[in-house]
């Protein structure tokens, strides 16, 4: 973004999208959210764009080393069929 003119001057962590949302609101700064947070209903309080021409970010499954029960065991499976716990 530095190539584009674009520098943050602060920038500030908040693990909770509606204290990231809020925040936006009252117009202390900008953010980048996943699609998924507006799936069910398109905000009226904030501006939302598309951002165009980023690659895919990958996205990981994390669990205890030799702890998947079956239904942990089902869900791994279908998502990452190649592996084992």
């Amino acid at each position: 973004m530095a190539e584009q003119g674009f520098v943050p001057r602060a920038i500030q962590t908040v693990e909770s999208y509606d204290v990231i949302r809020a925040c936006v609101h009252d117009g202390i700064g900008i953010s980048c959210f996943p699609k998924t947070i507006f799936a069910q209903k398109e905000p009226v309080d904030v501006r939302v764009l598309a951002v165009q021409g980023l690659r895919p970010a990958p996205v990981y499954c994390v669990w205890r080393r030799n702890g998947a029960k079956p239904l942990l065991r089902r869900f791994i499976n279908t998502i990452c069929p190649s592996e084992t716990d």
